[in-house]
């Protein structure tokens, strides 16, 4: 689970809490969240805490469903990982 500022943003599969840590700071999966904006505001800036925790059930759950929707789509599910935040979508 990825907090950033305190706030639950990110559930996703990890093989350890080592691995969750070293995977939010890699640079392609920062660019990648910097890029995005949630209610307008960008989900993470430079001065912003990321925090990983292990998940809760709940958010367990919602990466599972996440995982399971993108399989029945016959999309890659390696990374399985469900946002708890809404994200905006670009505007073309």
């Amino acid at each position: 689970m990825l907090e950033i500022n305190q706030r639950p943003v990110l559930a996703f599969s990890a093989s350890s809490l080592r691995s969750a840590k070293a995977r939010v700071q890699e640079a392609w999966f920062v660019e990648e969240l910097e890029s995005m904006r949630s209610g307008g505001r960008p989900l993470l800036c430079p001065d912003h805490v990321r925090q990983v925790r292990l998940a809760l059930p709940a958010e367990i759950a919602a990466v599972e469903l996440g995982r399971g929707i993108d399989e029945a789509r016959g999309e890659d599910a390696k990374y399985g990982f469900a946002f708890l935040v809404p994200i905006d979508v670009p505007p073309n």
